[in-house]
């Protein structure tokens, strides 16, 4: 789970999220202990610096992790941002080989379309 902010108090949902997730009954912990949260800041300083695509690109992002890369036989995103954050993700996850999806058409990663700019 990436979540990029501008600053560290910013982060707080995702953290309240993650807290929550280990009292639903519907996620098992077999799927909590393999979650990893990545957050990133891009004004302030932190653990993880810059934009999450830039860190996608550059790997850096995959070697914080300990993982290899995108892999489109196991690998699945759900994309919720900007525009232009969303627009630069579909473009990075089409060209490591995964296929938009959709209600009607299940894929490797959907986009979150309600945000406007």
């Amino acid at each position: 789970l990436t979540h990029t902010c501008r600053h560290k108090s910013d982060l707080a949902f995702g953290q309240m999220s993650l807290r929550s997730m280990k009292d639903d009954p519907l996620i098992e912990n077999s799927a909590l202990n393999k979650l990893i949260y990545y957050p990133t800041l891009t004004k302030e300083r932190g653990d993880n610096m810059g934009r999450i695509t830039d860190l996608i690109i550059s790997g850096t992002f995959f070697s914080d992790i300990g993982v290899q890369g995108i892999n489109p036989v196991e690998d699945r995103a759900m994309l919720c941002g900007s525009q232009g954050f969303n627009k630069e993700m579909k473009f990075i996850l089409l060209s490591r080989g995964l296929e938009e999806g959709s209600i009607n058409a299940p894929g490797d990663f959907v986009l979150e379309k309600a945000f406007a700019e």
